[in-house]
């Protein structure tokens, strides 16, 4: 049987620390992902940042799709929308709510994240919490 290579998009929070824990739970879910996958992410700070870094470490397909302007909705939004269309899932890495819980996917027990929106413009997505 011939297996057919998805692209899975990991997004989510600017706000992730960039520490062992954070790298160690990215790379959880990279390693989880076949080989022959391709793995596209963002241009931001945090989530973003960690998978572009470990798939490069760990010699994995990745494909960062980059804002064209650093601003929302030109910029960060239309960027997101080229993911959610690109890919054939998406995980969502979200940090614990502190202010505003994350209105985009209705779950409360996260933070609000690009990532959720990016996931439920694909509609295959899931949300995985650092904590």
């Amino acid at each position: 049987m011939i297996e057919m290579r998805r692209i899975i998009g990991i997004v989510g929070s600017s706000n992730m620390p960039i520490n062992d824990d954070a790298e160690e739970f990215i790379l959880k879910i990279i390693k989880e992902i076949p080989l022959y996958d391709v793995i596209v992410t963002g241009d931001a700070s945090g989530v973003d940042f960690l998978v572009r870094t470990l798939c490069i470490e760990n010699n994995r397909m990745c494909s960062p799709i980059y804002s064209k302007e650093q601003n929302f909705n030109n910029g960060y939004k239309k960027r997101n929308q080229i993911i959610a269309d690109y890919c054939d899932k998406i995980t969502s890495v979200a940090l614990p709510v502190t202010k505003t819980p994350c209105y985009h996917c209705g779950r409360d027990d996260h933070e609000r994240t690009g990532g959720c929106y990016t996931g439920k413009l694909n509609g295959n997505y899931e949300v995985r919490i650092f904590r």
